[in-house]
């Protein structure tokens, strides 16, 4: 009888020894899969091919006052992590005070202008194409005015230069202009100035060509009804200081002209 006992003791122990062995060899196969995971996620270059890219950046860089000699140590560690970490899609250097200063996360400090890199994700770039696949650009403090110089020289041109359908290009352009209209108001109106939103689309055409257009002409004419309603809006203001009494329209004249150098 203890001879059996032993015997099924032993069994039982080989068991949990052949149990515990297979899942010791499974959790290895499941590191080896999240190493190896972990691996694709990282861009790999030569440390030749990662000086060569710092400098690209380091050339890219356009801030106002910028000196080279701020270009530090620090700046080429960030730099470094953003190039090999494949998560970071953002990288952002901009001057905190008067020192230059790289982050992936948007800066928390006040700051006069910044330049952005972007990449989409996992993407590794090549020395040679790297200008070309590198998105990039400068952001002012005044984040309404930077938006809306994109916005007008990148991507007006880019949607009107695109083949679209008509329906579709019709929705796009009348909710560009819509939301044109609005941040150029916007923006000019904190200066507590007054500048109206034109479209271009239409000056590449001759003028029949646009009166037969009915889309488009009715989408400058929601723009020419916002003008209507921003002019009469500025001619009731009655908040602002008038220098001279406005008694002829050369008066009129020239007080705009006074309200437009103090804006700017």
């Amino acid at each position: 009888m203890a001879e059996t006992n032993r015997d099924q003791m032993a069994d039982n122990a080989s068991e949990i020894s052949s149990f515990s062995d297979s899942s010791d060899e499974a959790k290895k196969e499941v590191e080896i899969v999240e190493e190896a995971i972990e691996e694709t996620d990282k861009p790999v270059y030569t440390e030749e091919d990662l000086e060569t890219l710092i400098g690209f950046i380091r050339n890219m860089i356009f801030l106002f006052d910028y000196d080279e000699d701020d270009f530090s140590e620090e700046v080429v560690e960030v730099i470094k992590l953003w190039l090999t970490d494949a998560n970071c899609p953002l990288l952002f250097i901009f001057y905190d005070g008067d020192i230059l200063t790289a982050s992936l996360g948007f800066p928390l400090c006040p700051f006069n202008d910044l330049m952005y890199f972007m990449r989409e994700p996992d993407q590794l770039f090549n020395v040679i194409r790297f200008h070309d696949d590198i998105m990039f650009g400068t952001l002012q403090s005044d984040i309404e005015g930077s938006l809306l110089v994109i916005l007008e020289q990148v991507y007006g041109p880019l949607i009107l230069s695109t083949e679209l359908s008509e329906n579709v290009k019709a929705n796009v352009l009348s909710g560009y202009n819509t939301f044109m209209t609005y941040l150029t108001e916007l923006h000019y109106k904190l200066s507590g100035f007054t500048l109206l939103y034109v479209p271009r689309e239409g000056n590449d055409m001759d003028v029949q060509e646009v009166v037969l257009n009915r889309s488009m002409i009715k989408r400058l004419e929601s723009v020419v009804i916002d003008w209507t309603s921003q002019i009469r809006s500025t001619l009731s203001d009655t908040q602002h200081f008038v220098p001279d009494n406005l008694i002829c329209p050369a008066d009129e004249y020239s007080f705009w002209l006074y309200r437009h150098a103090g804006a700017f």
